[in-house]
C-alpha cells in the first residue's frame, strides 16, 4: 500500500483492509511522500529523491501488488514493474460475495474457524472482542489491534454475533 503519511483517514482505510485480509499484518504500508521529509536529511540518503526512496521501499519489500488510493497523487508510480490495483477494488465484491477480490478474507477464515473449532462444546468459552476506539488515539489503536470497515462490522453483527458471543467495548 502506498499511502500519503499525512493522510490519517487513508491510513486507517489501509489498516481496515489489512485487518480484513488474511496475512494483512505482513502487507507493507509504504509512506509515499511527495517531498523528502526533513528527518531524512539526518539519515544517509544522499541525494535520493522521494520517488527513489519509495521505489527503494518497493524493491526491498517486493510486494506482489502495489495498492494505490483513488485520490492518490502518486500516479507517477504507475510505471513501476508491479501489478497496480486500486484501493477500492480489494473489497469491491465483499457485500455481494463475502470475499475480497484479492487475497483471502476474514469471513473465509471465520467460517473455517467456526466449522473446525466451535463444533464441540468448549470447557472455557472464548472471549471474542471487536473493540471500538475513540479519538484521539483511534488511529494508533487501530494500527495496534486492527479494525474492520463499518459495513463489514455490520455483516459480522448480523451473521456472527450470536454464534461467537462477541463483545464490543469502547476504548
Amino acid at each position: 500500500f502506498l499511502v500519503d503519511p499525512n493522510d490519517t483517514s487513508a491510513l486507517i482505510k489501509v489498516i481496515e483492509i489489512n485487518t480484513f485480509l488474511w496475512g494483512g499484518l505482513y502487507n507493507p504500508i509504504i509512506p509515499a511522500f511527495k517531498r523528502k521529509p526533513k528527518v531524512y536529511k539526518n539519515i544517509d540518503y544522499g541525494r535520493l529523491t522521494s520517488r527513489q526512496i519509495v521505489l527503494g521501499y518497493l524493491d526491498a519489500y517486493d510486494p506482489d501488488y502495489v495498492v494505490l488510493m483513488e485520490d492518490s497523487s502518486f500516479s507517477n508510480f504507475n510505471s513501476i514493474n508491479k501489478r497496480i490495483i486500486k484501493f477500492s477494488d480489494i473489497l469491491s465484491i465483499v457485500k455481494e460475495e463475502g470475499i475480497p477480490k484479492y487475497g483471502i478474507g476474514f469471513f473465509e477464515l471465520l467460517n473455517y474457524f467456526i466449522k473446525e473449532e466451535l463444533k464441540f462444546i468448549r470447557r472455557k468459552p472464548l472471549n471474542i472482542c471487536f473493540p471500538n476506539f475513540k479519538r484521539p488515539f483511534s488511529a494508533f489503536m487501530a494500527a495496534f489491534f486492527g479494525v474492520v470497515p463499518d459495513f463489514i462490522g455490520n455483516i459480522i453483527k448480523e451473521n456472527y454475533d450470536n454464534i461467537l458471543s462477541t463483545e464490543r467495548p469502547f476504548f
